[in-house]
């Protein structure tokens, strides 16, 4: 694995996250300061853009960006705070990023970590409960899983099928989309779980926090396959990769750990320059973009390791 592309901002962030829409490599960065950050991977690899001059910039408002996700399409980059907004803009290859629509804090709406379904059409958010929004009114649709202990980490199933979260007491949560009623839970870690992912194929969910460990669970036998460990602090990010080989955590120990999905074993071991908040794989499963603390973005390539 080799280093392609890095810049550091020389601004605090905590979030990235890469398009799975191989028409539009985008990547995104949310900074502490509220600079929304948006590069092409095509750009980069063709010369038109670098990393210090990313494609689009949106000075966002709120106390910080908590978490960031670009839709399936591609066309939607969505940002939360650190005081309950949620910020979603148009992301369009010409025109740019343009203000679609911003969900604020009441007494019914907590905000922190979030994911957009497969479709695009709504977004999946919440604190204590998780809250379903429509993107084109602001709308919440649907609330469930209340009386939750704090979620961390959530994400969509790629087929939509299923959704899960992540909580502070290590329990990883798993429901049917289908009626939002709970199928499992997993009692499968020590302390809060801080990522979680599903598999390209949706049968497969790995989860990872502060307890170091990673677990692997198969989604359709409600059974976890492998426990894995390696890193030195807490684990923050991660990401499959589309190929189903590989997927990446990010820590807080300043590395980055490229794993073999079927065997568990690590593959490669990256040093960063900080702490890791963000790790993301590109479309063709062959790049890794990452964001550490210091506000340093990274490309790397992964080619070697198919090799």
């Amino acid at each position: 694995m080799s280093l392609l592309y890095n810049y550091n901002f020389g601004t605090e962030c905590y979030c990235l996250d890469f398009s799975v829409n191989s028409s539009k490599p985008f990547f995104a960065a949310a900074f502490i300061d509220q600079t929304l950050r948006v590069w092409s991977l095509d750009d980069l690899q063709n010369a038109e853009s670098t990393l210090d001059k990313p494609k689009f910039i949106h000075q966002g408002r709120g106390l910080g960006s908590v978490d960031v996700k670009i839709n399936q399409l591609g066309n939607r980059v969505a940002v939360s705070t650190l005081d309950y907004i949620l910020q979603i803009y148009n992301l369009h290859p010409e025109s740019g990023l343009t203000p679609y629509e911003e969900i604020q804090k009441n007494d019914l709406y907590d905000i922190w970590k979030i994911d957009f379904n497969p479709s695009g059409n709504e977004i999946m958010t919440g604190t204590l409960s998780m809250k379903i929004f429509d993107v084109s009114t602001g709308n919440m649709t649907r609330e469930f899983n209340k009386g939750s202990k704090f979620i961390q980490a959530l994400a969509y199933s790629p087929n939509g099928q299923l959704c899960a979260s992540g909580n502070i007491d290590g329990v990883v949560q798993l429901f049917d989309t289908r009626t939002y009623e709970r199928k499992e839970n997993f009692q499968n870690h020590g302390r809060a779980v801080r990522a979680l992912k599903f598999s390209s194929n949706s049968q497969i969910l790995v989860s990872a926090g502060e307890d170091l460990h990673i677990n692997i669970t198969d989604v359709e036998a409600l059974k976890r396959k492998l426990t894995l460990t390696g890193h030195a602090d807490w684990i923050t990010c991660l990401s499959m990769s589309s190929t189903q080989k590989y997927f990446v955590t990010g820590s807080l120990d300043k590395q980055i750990k490229i794993w073999d999905q079927n065997s568990g074993k690590c593959i490669q071991s990256i040093q960063l320059s900080a702490p890791v908040w963000g790790a993301a794989f590109s479309p063709d499963g062959e790049k890794v973009a990452t964001a550490c603390q210091d506000g340093s973005i990274s490309v790397y390539d992964l080619k070697v390791l198919s090799q």
